[in-house]
């Protein structure tokens, strides 16, 4: 795990960092695929592999799926997912600014995807929740679910809620948020929360509010809808190094209480572990402790 001192906050690097393809810009919007008349279809291995992923993930690429599944190659999942399109299983989006379309799409599922993984006995998730969403949001569920492959995490959630259960029927639920996604462990239990944050204007407000709630909740942990370990981490996921450091900032008056670890999404996309893409943030009295430390034991 790679390490970041208070004083790597303050210097700003000249260099031109390579924009993350899951960065938001102002004016962005979202364009929706409608296929209007769905082909035919004869359902296979990668297309039920896909709508799995799908219904598991809520959305991907194309990119982020050949890293899902290696054993296909990038044109295979390409063809499959232009003929789950064209015939109404996935929808596919696209990202539209008054200067160009991106060049990749997103796909999610559609009407019909939904319908053949309940014959299949696959409960489908959070359909009404995706419709509500707009460019940020994707993109956040796009850079969680980025870390989520890449850190090859076995056991995973997207977008599940997390509160304190009443524990009076009368009473409702007050303290509740909703984590880009989350790590479970061999037991079911969530040990790491993930939070991908993008530059919006309002993203430090929903930040702080939401890691307020997310302190409330665990203070209570054992009154929570979901299973969690005593020592959970949560993750911060940046668009780039900057905004990384911009975040710690943000994030210091909350640091002990949730031991929050951070990453940005060209970080997670150049390295294949997670020891490798996360930071750890320490003061300089953390560092000053580490060396009287290792000194007291040589000596």
């Amino acid at each position: 795990m790679k390490k970041i001192y208070d004083y790597e906050l303050k210097v700003k690097s000249n260099k031109e960092e390579k924009k993350s393809p899951f960065a938001v810009y102002e004016g962005e919007r979202l364009t929706r695929h409608i296929v209007d008349y769905p082909h035919g279809i004869v359902i296979t291995e990668i297309h039920t592999a896909i709508l799995k992923a799908l219904n598991q993930y809520l959305v991907l690429t194309s990119d982020l799926t050949a890293n899902l599944f290696p054993t296909y190659s990038k044109a295979e999942i390409q063809k499959a997912f232009y003929k789950l399109k064209t015939s109404a299983f996935v929808q596919a989006l696209n990202f539209e600014t008054d200067s160009g379309r991106s060049a990749h799409k997103v796909y999610l599922l559609s009407f019909r995807g939904i319908g053949y993984l309940n014959s299949l006995g696959i409960r489908h998730r959070m359909s009404g929740y995706l419709a509500t969403l707009g460019t940020p949001e994707i993109k956040k569920l796009l850079a969680c679910n980025q870390l989520l492959i890449k850190g090859k995490f076995e056991h995973t959630q997207v977008a599940q809620i997390v509160l304190r259960e009443p524990q009076n029927p009368q009473e409702k639920a007050c303290h509740i948020f909703r984590p880009t996604g989350a790590i479970l462990n061999d037991q079911g239990k969530i040990c790491q929360f993930v939070e991908a944050v993008r530059r919006t204007p309002i993203a430090a407000q929903e930040l702080t509010e939401k890691l307020d709630r997310m302190i409330k909740v665990l203070s209570e942990k054992e009154h929570a809808n979901v299973p969690i370990v005593d020592k959970s981490r949560l993750i911060i996921v940046a668009e780039d190094y900057q905004h990384m450091c911009d975040l710690i900032r943000i994030c210091k008056p909350f640091q002990k209480q949730l031991n929050i670890l951070y990453t940005f999404d060209l970080s997670t996309y150049q390295n294949e572990d997670s020891e490798d893409f996360l930071y750890e943030y320490l003061t300089t009295d953390n560092r000053w402790n580490f060396f009287k430390k290792a000194l007291a034991a040589c000596l």
